[in-house]
């Protein structure tokens, strides 16, 4: 088969944005609806005149989950932990930097907490949340101006410069120069390149999804939708479409198919700005998709992921991408289906419900306490009556008994009734969603004798459901994130990095990572109860102090040092080196060792001072014999780790170049088996 023609290619990836759209109609009024209840919006069912109040079932639950999220997702501690493949040291020691490298991606983003923060509440208040990761390239510049220079200080201005262009590849500039009466002035414009992972999150109005999708890699087309300026989209190099059109001659756009989302979430800030009124063409909003469509576009029979980006109705991005750059994640997860249920979703009727029950509550209470009186129109003034003050007088004719022409008309007041109701329904929220406060409710033991037992039993309940619900998110969502940012830094990263990692330099070489590791998530259940975890690791060190006591080989000193780190990490405290030695770390073990040899030194000049009194010479023998071990035993373990050292490195070598020769090997059969040149490989 022939590779698509450009009309076949939008023809079809037309219908699969057009399907996307569709879809995004179908589950978009829901979504609506949550975030509706988790604002207390009119819920259409007020009446005029009567009580308006809203109950508030929906943002109780989700504010009650967020503070085990943040503490689950935003504590600083690793999430996802990469897992070698092999036992082979390239191949751990791969996985170890993906696993601290990504994290330091992630939490390096501009705002990372509110991107991270502000994905988990979608997930509880929608049915699916999600994140875009991306590998961007952006320039800033910056510009400098300096007057009154000699010819010494411009040389050494540009100097400096010079020097840092050569040294990094991320900076450039020119330099302008202009004569001032015999100095010089001079206008440097400084271009810094900056490429990196950006994360950003994507409102769900945005998303655009095939319908009936289990997955994001089986979808036949995933992406989102959403309005840029014009002057934007130039600057990003958006100048002709595949067919050759301006972008500078598409119609502008003035509403982007949000389904009322973004009014509703706008609420409260109000304002109506016309984009009508812009004269400015670069100021103009345009409709901009940006998506991953699964097609056969080559031709070979194997459908495969193309990156395209839709101005308006013109293609102006169109490239194979072997990746959907996605994190999806849901609270409750449905059976063959990438859209999930949320935490509001299962709490709406609840709400609707309790709001009911408020306002007739309300009402009844209003009735009780104003009244209405049944009155004799022949005798009573009724002008007088209907005139509410204080001292009031009312006029009235016939009888001197008045009560015999007014009557007050009781109305029964039922808020001990209904306050009962709204107990019940709060056991069945709670029953529902696990969510569990301290004061469930007034007069409780009404309803039923509440122990101490069954109290836990209620609060490890819901705790279990949150937790659920944690985990959910870790091993889809968090799992997403983290594999796909390792793909991406993989694959765009040519540069070496260096971060700080529990207190010391770690050099990160991302050309270096040929494997595909499995994930597993740090997120299960009693994960966030820090201080379980503290006891539950304190409860392990003793046993392992015990062991090791007794010359067990259960346990060494790297176990123990593992054990520590990890209650380190329950703690917060996340800097263990400054804390503890590594022991398998050489240069902390040369530092424990030199500080041992400075205190037997000491040892040493101690004894030789008691040289002088005959009476301690015999101690001193002794004590000078259990010098000379000490440091014996010292030298053994110096030399020791030295070896091991010297061992470990040989081996890296030795499986470097073992990979390399095998890369080789393989780059030379496929020359050979396609009578093809790559150029600079093979042999």
């Amino acid at each position: 088969m022939a590779e698509m023609t450009l009309e076949e290619f939008e023809q079809y990836t037309n219908c699969a944005i057009a399907d996307s759209q569709a879809h995004s109609e179908n589950y978009m009024p829901l979504n609506r609806q949550e975030l509706e209840y988790y604002l207390q919006c009119a819920n259409g069912f007020e009446v005029e005149g009567q009580s308006q109040v809203h109950s508030s079932e929906v943002s109780d639950v989700v504010e009650s989950d967020m503070p085990a999220l943040v503490r689950f997702f935003l504590s600083g501690g690793e999430i996802i932990k990469f897992i070698p493949n092999t036992q082979n040291p390239i191949d751990v020691q791969e996985a170890h930097e993906k696993t601290k490298y990504v994290h330091h991606i992630i939490q390096a983003q501009k705002n990372s907490f509110r991107i991270l923060h502000d994905w988990l509440k979608t997930i509880e208040i929608n049915s699916i949340g999600t994140l875009h990761y991306t590998w961007e390239e952006a320039k800033t510049v910056e510009r400098r101006e300096y007057s009154g220079l000699d010819e010494d200080e411009l040389a050494l201005i540009l100097s400096d410069l010079e020097e840092e262009k050569q040294t990094r590849n991320d900076f450039d500039y020119e330099a302008t120069e202009s004569d001032n009466g015999g100095q010089k002035d001079v206008e440097i414009k400084i271009t810094r390149t900056k490429k990196g992972v950006v994360i950003k999150n994507i409102p769900i109005e945005q998303l655009r999804i095939s319908s009936n999708a289990e997955t994001k890699d089986g979808a036949d087309f995933v992406g989102h939708e959403f309005m840029a300026r014009r002057g934007d989209l130039k600057a990003q190099g958006y100048l002709k479409s595949l067919s050759g059109v301006s972008i500078d001659d598409i119609a502008a756009t003035f509403t982007a198919q949000d389904s009322g989302m973004r009014s509703v979430r706008f609420k409260q800030q109000g304002g109506n700005y016309d984009h009508t009124v812009i004269t400015d063409k670069a100021s103009e909003y345009l409709v901009v998709v940006n998506g991953y469509v699964l097609l056969d576009y080559d031709g070979d029979g194997i459908p495969e992921r193309r990156h395209i980006i839709k101005i308006g109705t013109e293609y102006f991005h169109n490239e194979q991408f072997d990746h959907v750059p996605y994190a999806f994640a849901s609270a409750i997860l449905m059976p063959s289906n990438i859209m999930g249920r949320s935490r509001a979703e299962i709490t709406l009727q609840s709400q609707l419900l309790g709001t009911e029950i408020m306002r007739s509550t309300m009402d009844n209470i209003y009735d009780v306490s104003t009244g209405r009186v049944a009155v004799n129109a022949d005798n009573i003034d009724m002008n007088s009556l209907l005139t509410d003050r204080n001292q009031g007088v009312i006029m009235f004719d016939g009888s001197p008994d008045i009560r015999k022409d007014i009557m007050q008309v009781e109305t029964p007041f039922v808020g001990d009734k209904t306050l009962l109701i709204m107990q019940y329904l709060d056991s069945k929220r709670v029953s529902t969603t696990g969510e569990n406060l301290a004061n469930q409710g007034l007069q409780a033991d009404k309803i039923y004798n509440e122990t101490a037992t069954r109290f836990e039993g209620i609060r490890d309940a819901g705790a279990a459901k949150i937790e659920l619900v944690a985990r959910c998110i870790a091993e889809t969502g968090m799992r997403e994130l983290f594999e796909g940012v390792a793909w991406l830094v993989s694959r765009f990263q040519s540069t070496r990095d260096e971060i700080t990692v529990l207190g010391k330099q770690l050099t990160i070489n991302p050309t270096r990572w040929w494997n595909d590791h499995n994930t597993v998530s740090r997120i299960g259940l009693g994960a966030g109860d820090d201080e379980e975890a503290i006891a539950n690791f304190s409860g392990i060190l003793q046993i392992q102090n015990q062991l090791k006591a007794e010359g067990s080989s259960l346990v060494d000193d790297k176990d123990r040092y593992n054990t520590i780190s990890r209650m380190m990490q329950a703690m917060g405290e996340f800097s263990i080196n400054e804390f503890f030695n590594d022991p398998e770390a050489p240069e902390q073990s040369a530092q424990f060792l030199m500080e041992q040899n400075q205190q037997l030194m000491q040892m040493i000049q101690q004894l030789q001072g008691q040289l002088q009194n005959p009476l301690a010479e015999a101690e001193m023998v002794k004590r000078e014999g259990d010098v000379a071990i000490a440091q014996g035993k010292l030298q053994l373990e110096a030399a020791k780790l030295a070896e091991q050292q010297r061992q470990f490195n040989e081996k890296m070598s030795s499986d470097r170049v073992k990979q390399l020769l095998d890369l080789e090997r393989d780059y030379t059969k496929i020359e050979a088996d396609n009578q093809i040149d790559v150029p600079g490989k093979g042999m």
